[in-house]
């Protein structure tokens, strides 16, 4: 039985989820999930909305190398992108672990998205666990702070 919904696919036994540039989430074992060569253990991936054809999406793991559209660190993914528009955001997807806070600033139609458990556990380089200034239409789903 396969399932799609927009540039996703579910197969088989062992799902991959197949992404618009071929980008891969793999089940390589019971609970253990590969993306880009970072392992995600554990994790039930879900997300509680749907993601547009026109959104812009990037990924965070603290287990990837910088290289687009994978990144480290909330602040490396932030730096990295520019400003989307109202019909067309662009999308950070913060899979589970601790990272440090991040500052948003003049970016607009930006959302941050944390799978799994997510957790802003250090500051940012101005002291704070998150901040946004001059920006509109930002939106930030399912981070917790636990300093």
């Amino acid at each position: 039985m396969t399932i799609k919904a927009t540039d996703i696919e579910f197969s088989g036994e062992n799902p991959e989820i197949k992404g618009k540039f071929g980008d891969t989430i793999e089940n390589t074992e019971e609970g253990v999930w590969d993306l880009a060569g970072a392992e995600i253990i554990n994790v039930a991936l879900t997300y509680g909305g749907q993601l547009d054809d026109s959104d812009n999406v990037v990924f965070v793991n603290s287990g990837f190398t910088e290289s687009a559209p994978y990144y480290d660190d909330i602040q490396a993914a932030i730096d990295d992108i520019s400003s989307g528009t109202e019909t067309n955001r662009n999308v950070i997807l913060v899979l589970g672990g601790s990272y440090d806070g991040f500052r948003i600033d003049s970016l607009n139609y930006i959302s941050i998205i944390g799978i799994g458990d997510v957790f802003i556990t250090g500051l940012s380089a101005q002291d704070r666990a998150m901040e946004v200034i001059d920006s509109v239409g930002v939106k930030i789903k399912n981070l917790k702070i636990k300093l």
